[in-house]
């Protein structure tokens, strides 16, 4: 009953704080999460990282520079068929997912958390707000700058079966980014003195560039916009996870950028 109370009166007091505490608020749980990440990070042995962020790598290459995938799952089912669709983006996802797990098994609720609606909400704000500042970089390259934007195959003949492809394989991507980023971050623990804040933005722009050169192939190589348009905005996923800790936040966030994309191709051709 007393705790009843008391978790009445604190959201009494949330409904009832101005902007600026609201602000402060939130500015204090996502440092307080940060050094709770950095610390848990600092022990895990760093060849866990390391392994995890190379396999992600050589897997991320294989699937997107080479046929080798394509060649070996023809023989089994039929191209463009759901089956060979949610079997490709197996081929993707399930190697990095397995080697994750089974190093990370004992500290997987530093990772993944259950998913709560307020955790639903933010990774869906944090992916509009993503293609929004994807958008307007896109357009300043573009109209700005004279660069030429290329199209991603994958999205201008999106079908409805696809749906399918993006629940596995973005997965695999998001195992892709963060182990990049928990790499870094491991790094940084190693100094005497941590520099929590420093470490974790670092971390976060590294992540964005292994994320957006990940892109090459996908996109013709173009390095302008696999860098700044795709990588650069990535970055808002770290406050996201700073946020929640949960990467299943991160991982709704980019289904919804992804989604949203789709939607916006497809409006525009109509």
């Amino acid at each position: 009953m007393d705790g009843d109370f008391l978790l009445a009166r604190l959201e009494k007091r949330k409904m009832v704080e101005t902007d600026k505490q609201r602000i402060d608020r939130n500015v204090k749980e996502i440092f307080d999460n940060i050094v709770v990440i950095f610390q848990t990070t600092r022990f895990i042995p760093f060849h866990k990282f390391l392994i995890q962020f190379i396999a992600s790598l050589v897997v991320t290459i294989v699937f997107t520079a080479t046929n080798l995938d394509e060649s070996l799952l023809l023989k089994i089912s039929i191209k463009d068929s759901v089956f060979y669709k949610v079997l490709l983006a197996s081929f993707y996802t399930l190697p990095q997912a397995l080697i994750f797990y089974f190093l990370f098994r004992k500290n997987i609720r530093i990772f993944f958390r259950k998913i709560t609606k307020k955790h639903f909400t933010l990774s869906l704000t944090i992916a509009f707000a993503s293609i929004v500042v994807a958008m307007f970089i896109a357009g300043l390259l573009v109209y700005g700058f004279s660069q030429t934007m290329t199209a991603h195959s994958e999205i201008t003949t999106f079908s409805p079966s696809d749906i399918f492809t993006y629940i596995i394989q973005l997965l695999g991507e998001e195992i892709l980014f963060f182990s990049a980023f928990f790499l870094s971050l491991k790094l940084f623990t190693k100094r005497k003195e941590p520099q929590y804040v420093l470490s974790v933005w670092i971390s976060g722009l590294i992540a964005c560039l292994v994320f957006g050169l990940a892109h090459l192939w996908t996109y013709d190589f173009n390095v302008i916009q696999c860098v700044i348009v795709i990588g650069l905005p990535s970055i808002i996923k770290i406050v996201l996870y700073l946020k929640t800790r949960n990467l299943w936040s991160t991982y709704l966030a980019h289904l919804f950028y992804d989604l949203m994309a789709i939607v916006i191709t497809f409006s525009g051709k109509l």
